[in-house]
């Protein structure tokens, strides 16, 4: 991962610093959704609050890329606290592809069914 920028208050920054701020949390986010441990879900969760519409948009693809239901009442929280209507959707279809059962899950139901048929 590469080092940390300095915490400066992303609302200051401005221009070049700015992108770099935002290219720099991105693939930080990336690296945490891979980790896949409470404490990388935690700091992801955490940037869905992030001032800037685009550390929240990426903080938003990496609880997804997570595949950990439990963002799921996190998301629900900041869906409902979201000002914009959009995000909001965002966050409510994320929640809903998040709860989507698996594959074993479906598979599992399967069998059951067939079981239960017999």
């Amino acid at each position: 991962m590469p080092p940390c920028l300095p915490r400066a208050d992303p609302a200051e920054l401005t221009g070049e610093a700015r992108e770099e701020y935002i290219q720099q949390r991105i693939e930080e986010l990336g690296d945490l959704s891979s980790q896949r441990d409470p404490i990388s879900r935690d700091k992801i969760l955490a940037e869905l609050q992030n001032p800037l519409k685009e550390i929240r948009e990426a903080a938003l693809q990496a609880s997804i890329e997570l595949n950990d239901r439990s963002v799921v009442p996190r998301l629900q929280e900041i869906a409902e606290l979201a000002q914009d209507p959009r995000e909001k959707a965002r966050l409510l279809d994320a929640i809903d592809y998040i709860n989507l059962p698996s594959l074993t899950e479906r598979r599992l139901a399967a069998q059951t069914a067939n079981n239960n048929q017999k």
